[in-house]
């Protein structure tokens, strides 16, 4: 991720804590790059729904709503 510029949004798309810490992820961004815009995807999503084309939702969580839509928008 060195060579990713600090203007490109960083899509978060697993759940979790870091084991040692107990961070969240975009914490870990954070701290690796205070200036890296960071957002998450989550569902509710299933793979099986996917794979078979059934609709299916999915939500964008980010620091800002404009950031947000920006990547809904991709």
């Amino acid at each position: 991720l060195s060579g990713l510029p600090v203007t490109t949004p960083l899509v978060i798309c697993s759940k979790g804590l870091l084991q040692t810490t107990g961070q969240r992820l975009d914490e870990v961004v954070a701290a690796w790059r205070a200036a890296q815009p960071v957002a998450y995807l989550s569902g509710p999503n299933f793979a099986g729904e996917v794979a078979g084309g059934i609709p299916t939702a999915g939500v964008v969580a980010a620091r800002t709503m404009a950031e947000a839509e920006a990547l809904c928008q991709q």
